[in-house]
């Protein structure tokens, strides 16, 4: 449990948050918790919202309340988005420092704390990516089917038209099942170099 005097990690963007939202959404936003998690610190009565403790879990908060965790404020500050070129060798993943050579090490330590990637990208892949503290952001990105992901894969091989219906069937990409809208041969390049278009499913 953290001490009272100390200031929690936990940071959140409270100038674009709901006119009013749930308190355990606030603390998962808050990086502090899961909305389980949540709803179980304030039954234990360690959630305070302007110096009163709170228990009733569907309590909504603003962005000018005042909200405590065991004592300690939860900080603020605003939501950032970054877009960055991933090179290879780097991992982009939920998990971030947890793992060597996470993409936030592209970032400025000022500036990448409670980053996180828009979505997963192994060591191999490189691109655009996404790294924001915005965690609803990602998880509405992740879930939507209308979220355009285009790549360019380069392969060993000329890219034939039976391998390409091959890959038309959907390709697990680490343990996502992918489903290719759209595949084609890059104009001016090379017959082993395709354009696809996915979707996750």
């Amino acid at each position: 449990m953290k001490s009272k005097n100390t200031s929690l990690n936990s940071e959140i963007n409270t100038n674009n948050i709901d006119q009013h939202v749930r308190i355990n959404k606030f603390l998962s936003n808050a990086g502090l918790c899961s909305r389980r998690e949540a709803d179980q610190y304030v039954k234990m009565g360690l959630v305070e919202v302007n110096g009163k403790i709170i228990t009733e879990l569907g309590f909504k908060v603003k962005a000018s309340d005042e909200v405590k965790y065991d004592g300690t404020r939860i900080k603020t500050k605003p939501f950032m988005y970054l877009l960055i070129n991933k090179p290879k060798g780097f991992i982009a993943t939920f998990q971030g420092n947890k793992i060597d050579k996470p993409v936030q090490d592209l970032v400025s330590s000022k500036t990448n704390s409670g980053l996180i990637p828009v979505d997963d990208m192994g060591r191999p892949t490189t691109g655009l990516l996404i790294l924001t503290n915005d965690r609803e952001l990602r998880k509405r990105l992740n879930k939507s089917r209308s979220t355009k992901m285009v790549y360019k894969a380069v392969l060993n091989e000329n890219v034939t038209k039976q391998i390409i219906n091959k890959l038309k069937t959907g390709q697990m990409v680490y343990n996502k099942l992918l489903k290719i809208k759209d595949i084609s041969h890059i104009k001016g390049k090379p017959k082993n170099e395709v354009g696809l278009e996915v979707n996750s499913i």
